[in-house]
């Protein structure tokens, strides 16, 4: 949920003829883009079978130290109608943070 749009490492992306749309049927998901920002609005993986595995929409871009970074993201997984919203008040970009924080707990 970092801003990002998890594109696997083999994707081939098809742009949609005047849009922001792009698609990689090899890996089965569509990725809408804001053109003029550069910046993702909306991913979407499907299943083999068509239907939306998971959702990803980024919104309210700020601009954070010459960066665009969304300040609300919300994933969505229709199967198990999950849904997680998170919403950014202030961020920072490239404050110290120690490393110990990224050891989960045992």
């Amino acid at each position: 949920l970092a801003g990002i749009a998890p594109l696997p490492r083999d994707a081939y992306l098809k742009r949609d003829k005047g849009s922001g749309r792009f698609s990689d049927s090899a890996n089965n998901f569509e990725l809408w883009m804001d053109m003029q920002r550069r910046v993702p609005l909306r991913f979407v993986q499907y299943n083999n079978a068509g239907t939306v595995e998971y959702e990803i929409q980024f919104k309210r871009y700020r601009n954070v130290q010459e960066v665009l970074i969304p300040h609300h993201i919300i994933a969505i997984n229709p199967p198990s109608s999950e849904r997680v919203e998170v919403r950014y008040q202030k961020v920072e970009l490239n404050k110290g943070v120690k490393p110990r924080i990224f050891n989960a707990a045992t």
